[in-house]
């Protein structure tokens, strides 16, 4: 999914994956990428404690259990410092794979 941002042209990028949520990036209107970010990680390889590995797992319950693809997407969205309704879904498969292998 490919997202661009109304107010400053930043496009953003999600691509579903089974152990991180979303694979997210971020890019500016130029398609520089700034940054990257992901939601959790299933294999749990981000957590030095026992603390953080049951807020990591209760995290991951909730996104699979309760949280809609509109409020995922939205989640991923802020984390990158936006938002489903300043975004506009893009819907160019080109610039998408583009944005995607320069990764």
């Amino acid at each position: 999914m490919l997202y661009q941002n109304k107010a400053n042209g930043n496009y953003y990028l999600l691509n579903e994956s089974d152990n991180l949520g979303y694979d997210c990036y971020s890019f500016t209107k130029e398609k520089e990428q700034i940054d990257g970010f992901f939601p959790f990680c299933a294999d749990l390889c981000c957590c030095d404690t026992d603390e953080e590995r049951k807020a990591e797992l209760a995290f991951i319950d909730r996104w699979d259990n309760q949280m809609t693809e509109k409020n995922r997407i939205n989640y991923c969205l802020e984390q990158m410092g936006t938002s489903l309704d300043e975004c506009i879904l893009i819907e160019d498969n080109e610039l998408e794979d583009k944005l995607f292998y320069s990764c």
